[in-house]
C-alpha cells in the first residue's frame, strides 16, 4: 500500500467516527488505536476541524493512542533490573493524563521533603524522627485516607493524591516513601494483606507507620487486630518489607480490580501488559 493510499484509508477511518451505527464507530476506533502513531496526523486534523462531534471523538482516540504510548514506556521501565518507583508513579499518572507535566509533581515532592528535613533537624530520638513523616504529610499537609470513596481509581494516581490530598494505604505509602527518602530516611513498603504499611529503619531500630491513618506509628499487635477485624488470618511474614517493584505491582493489582469491576477493557489491557513486564523483571 502506497503512503498516499494508506493516508486516505486512515482518513476514511477517521470519517467513520461520525457514523450513526455505534458498532461501526467502535470498529473504526479499534483500527485507529491499533494504527497508533500512523493515525495521529489525520486524527489531529479532525480534532482541530469544524465538526464538534468529530473533534470530540478524534480527541478521545488521540487520548487512547497517547495512553498506549505511555504504557509502552512503563513496560520498558518495569522490565529493567533496577526499578525506579518515582518514575513508575509518574508514568502511571500519565496513563490517564499523557500531557501531565511531571515537573510539577516532583516540585511538590521536593517541597514536602524540605519541610520534613526542617522537622527532622529538630527531632531528637528515633520515635520523633518516625513521627515526623506523619506530622509533615498528614497533620501539616492535610493528606489522609479516602474513607468515603476508597475504590475511586484516582486514589492510585500520584498527581491526584497530591491534588486531592486523599489516597488509599498503598498510594499514601508511596507518597511517604518518595518524600521521606529525599530527606535521607530509610523507608520501605510493608505488603500486609488488606492494608499496606510503611517500615522505617534507623540505627538498628525499626517501626511500622500507617500512612492511611495520619502517619501514626503502629505495632504488630495492632496489625493482628486489624486483620482479625476483617476475618483475615495473621502471619509474621505479612510485616516483612517488600521491594519497590512489589509495591508498584500491588498498586497495579488494585487498579486492575477496579477496572475489571467497571469492565473497562482498554485500561485493563494496558495495565495487564505492565504487570506482565513487572513479573519479568527482577525484584
Amino acid at each position: 500500500m502506497s503512503p498516499k493510499s494508506s493516508q486516505s484509508s486512515i482518513a476514511a477511518l477517521v470519517d467513520l467516527l461520525l457514523d450513526e451505527e455505534p458498532g461501526i464507530r467502535a470498529v473504526a476506533v479499534d483500527h485507529l488505536v491499533r494504527l497508533g502513531e500512523a493515525a495521529v496526523s489525520e486524527l489531529k486534523r479532525a480534532a482541530d476541524g469544524d465538526d464538534a462531534r468529530l473533534r470530540l471523538r478524534a480527541r478521545e482516540v488521540l487520548g487512547r493512542i497517547a495512553a498506549d504510548r505511555v504504557a509502552a514506556e512503563l513496560r520498558v521501565l518495569a522490565a529493567k533490573p533496577e526499578f525506579d518507583l518515582e518514575e513508575a508513579c509518574l508514568l502511571l499518572a500519565r496513563l490517564e493524563k499523557p500531557d501531565l507535566d511531571g515537573r510539577k509533581i516532583t516540585a511538590r515532592l521536593d517541597e514536602l521533603s524540605r519541610r520534613l528535613a526542617a522537622r527532622l533537624a529538630k527531632a531528637g530520638d528515633f520515635d520523633a524522627r518516625a513521627r515526623a513523616l506523619g506530622q509533615v504529610i498528614a497533620k501539616d499537609g492535610g493528606f489522609g485516607g479516602n474513607t468515603k470513596a476508597y475504590y475511586d481509581p484516582r486514589n492510585s494516581y500520584l498527581d491526584e493524591v497530591l491534588e486531592r490530598k486523599v489516597g488509599i494505604p498503598i498510594s499514601l505509602t508511596a507518597l511517604y516513601i518518595l518524600v521521606g527518602r529525599r530527606s535521607g530516611l530509610s523507608l520501605r513498603g510493608v505488603g500486609m494483606p488488606l492494608h499496606f504499611l510503611l517500615s522505617y529503619e534507623d540505627g538498628g531500630q525499626s517501626t511500622l507507620i500507617d500512612p492511611f491513618r495520619d502517619g501514626n506509628l503502629t505495632t504488630r499487635e495492632n496489625c493482628r487486630a486489624l486483620l482479625a477485624g476483617q476475618r483475615h488470618s495473621f502471619r509474621e511474614d505479612y510485616l516483612k518489607p517488600v521491594s519497590d517493584r512489589d509495591l508498584f505491582r500491588r498498586m497495579l493489582a488494585n487498579l486492575v480490580h477496579i477496572y475489571n469491576e467497571k469492565k473497562d477493557a482498554a485500561r485493563l489491557t494496558r495495565l495487564l501488559g505492565i504487570v506482565s513486564a513487572l513479573q519479568g523483571g527482577k525484584s
